[in-house]
């Protein structure tokens, strides 16, 4: 099973973030991907946990929904 630290260090280095470990490894990944296009195909999910499908499915919305979420808000 992949756990969802395991998921987000594996996207983390695909996607070339600059933190791949601790707590500011989420950050740096939507950072890193916010404003591009493209797409995220996961294969053999059925492997995941259900905390890391929720993890991944957080990376769908914008980053700055995310910094919603987490009561950062833009200037």
């Amino acid at each position: 099973m992949w756990f969802p630290t395991a998921v987000l260090r594996q996207l983390a280095e695909l996607v070339g973030a600059t933190e791949k470990r601790g707590t500011r490894m989420m950050a740096s990944t939507l950072n890193r991907v916010r404003d591009t296009p493209g797409l995220l195909i996961i294969d053999e999910a059925q492997n995941f946990t259900t905390e890391a499908i929720d993890l991944l499915r957080t990376i769908n919305y914008p980053a700055i929904t995310w910094d919603y979420l987490h009561g950062k808000y833009p200037p």
